[in-house]
Formats: structure tokens, C-alpha cells, sequence
């Protein structure tokens, strides 16, 4: 029945439910996939699955962090930074596959190479040139100012200096950060 349905049911055990719609089975690829899981032949299933693109099979993590870095790159170049999101890795690989984003839309000439510059941070060296795009991950108001970095905002590098960042946000606001504070508030 799927994992939202067996949930459901496990947190209300006291009311019957009913499965009334399997969305899965609104496609031809779905369709495929039920039939062969429902005969019991996996590797039909499994051939189904793969050949609707929702699945990427990888010989290791490293394969698999490159694979979605190079799907993830594709798609940013098509439908813009802004449009393109991404949840095939786990937390912790998180700022790998960004490095390898960031490094795939450099060789690939979307990000100036001649504006890269190589930080070291808290967490590992990063690199910034014009055209990276950062989202805010936690708020910061400097005193006296009025514009604010709101979390989960994205924003845009302008300029990489080794002293300030100057960014952009997509309402025309600017601001210059220090590394420092660029690189504790932004991702």
C-alpha cells in the first residue's frame, strides 16, 4: 500500500482506512511496475523503475554523487538555478554534491573560472565565483541596516574578493559580507 498509507494507518489505529487511489498507477510505467511486482517478477519491476528515470543505480557513493551532480548541472543550465531542486542525498552529502555541482558548472563555463576563488572555512575549502548561487540558510540583521538575509532566500554572487562578497538578491538588492559571515549564514 505505500509507505504514507502504512503510517497512516499506524498512527490512527482506531478509525478504519481505505486506500482509494494508487497514484502510481496513473502512468504507463506504473502500470508496468504494478503488474510485474504483482506477478512476482522483480526484474521486470525493477526494469520499469529504471526506465522512468526515478531511479539512478550507482557502483558506489562516489559514482552516485557525480551522477546526480551531472542530472542536477543539466537541469540547472536548462530551467535556471532558481527552478532546480534536489533531494537524492542524504544530509551529510550534502555540501559534497554542491562542491561537485559548483566544480561541474565551472568547467562547464556557467560560472566564470577566472572569478573563482578558493575560501577555507570551518567546514573545508569552498569555492565562490560570479554566478554561484547561495541560499540563506539562517538570518542575519546587522545592526543599523535595514535589509535583512531571510532564510531560504537565494541570492547570487557578484563579485568574489578575498576581503568581501558582494551578492545580489532577485528583488535588485545588494550587499557586500565578509567570508566570514558569507559562509556562517549562506550555503
Amino acid at each position: 500500500a505505500g509507505d504514507g498509507f502504512n503510517v497512516l494507518c499506524a498512527a490512527h489505529p482506531e478509525r478504519v482506512v481505505r486506500l482509494t487511489e494508487n497514484w502510481r498507477q496513473r502512468t504507463d510505467s506504473g502500470r508496468e511496475l504494478a503488474r510485474s511486482l504483482h506477478a512476482g517478477d522483480v526484474d521486470a519491476a525493477w526494469r520499469s523503475l529504471m526506465d522512468t528515470d526515478v531511479i539512478v543505480v550507482a557502483r558506489n557513493r562516489e559514482h552516485k554523487l557525480d551522477t546526480v551532480a551531472a542530472t542536477v548541472v543539466e537541469a540547472i543550465v536548462e530551467h535556471g538555478p532558481r527552478q532546480v531542486t534536489c533531494d537524492a542525498v542524504t544530509n551529510v552529502e550534502v555540501a559534497d554534491l554542491n562542491a561537485r555541482i559548483h566544480a561541474r558548472l565551472v568547467a562547464g563555463g556557467h560560472i566564470d573560472p577566472a572569478t573563482v576563488i578558493r575560501y577555507r572555512t570551518h567546514a573545508g575549502e569552498r569555492e565562490l565565483g560570479a554566478g554561484t548561487v547561495l541560499r540563506v540558510g539562517s538570518s542575519l540583521k546587522a545592526p543599523g541596516r535595514c535589509e535583512a538575509l531571510v532564510r531560504g532566500e537565494r541570492v547570487r554572487v557578484t563579485e568574489a574578493g578575498r576581503d568581501r562578497i558582494s551578492i545580489a538578491f532577485d528583488d535588485g538588492r545588494t550587499r557586500s559580507l565578509t567570508p566570514r559571515t558569507l559562509f556562517a549564514h549562506l550555503d
